[in-house]
């Protein structure tokens, strides 16, 4: 991330993905990383993955800035069409 500030905003969107329904597939832990002996890890952010992210999520309509990843799960090429199409504003 770009600052301490951003990798909290971030944070609190994957909260958010999860409180409002969202299932978390993967969250990662910096603890995993690899970081020299007293670096400032402040401005990291773990990968992590929401499945079935809501559409209220403030994320839902806007890319997000990081290692956070959602899946959208569909039923048919529409479907998959719409959901690409909502995503992206349209």
């Amino acid at each position: 991330m770009i600052s301490a500030e951003k990798a909290e905003e971030l944070h609190g969107c994957y909260e958010e993905g999860v409180r409002l329904g969202g299932i978390p597939l993967a969250h990662r832990a910096l603890q995993d990383g690899r970081f020299l002996p007293n670096q400032d890890e402040s401005a990291y952010v773990a990968p992590a993955t929401i499945l079935g992210p809501p559409s209220s999520w403030s994320l839902h309509r806007r890319e997000p800035f990081g290692p956070l990843d959602s899946i959208v799960v569909v039923g048919s090429e529409p479907e998959l069409i719409a959901a690409m199409n909502a995503s992206n504003g349209a």
